[in-house]
């Protein structure tokens, strides 16, 4: 699926929108390392569950505890990181 869109990024923005009402305005590349549950977005933990499991559906991939842990997975350059390394380390034994 994300291979439609010009990068992991780009997925994860439009997933934001489509799927959580969020504003294309409040996702520029600038505030990509903002904390969605901050003020700009304010997304709540439950969004952010959501948001894990449509991910994972949509990728093929499960996301490792380690990438949720700390507020690893409350930004969209966190969540494209916990993506890519998740996918990365699909094939190994025992990977989450």
């Amino acid at each position: 699926m994300a291979s439609n869109f010009g990068s992991l990024h780009e997925f994860v923005v439009d997933t934001l929108c489509s799927k959580l009402s969020v504003p294309p305005s409040a996702l520029s590349p600038d505030s990509w390392g903002l904390p969605l549950t901050g003020d700009h977005v304010g997304l709540s933990y439950v969004d952010l569950a959501y948001l894990l499991f449509e991910l994972e559906r949509s990728l093929g991939v499960r996301v490792c505890e380690e990438h949720l842990l700390g507020y690893g997975f409350n930004s969209v350059d966190g969540i494209v990181g916990a993506l890519r390394s998740s996918s990365a380390r699909k094939g190994e034994a025992g990977h989450c």
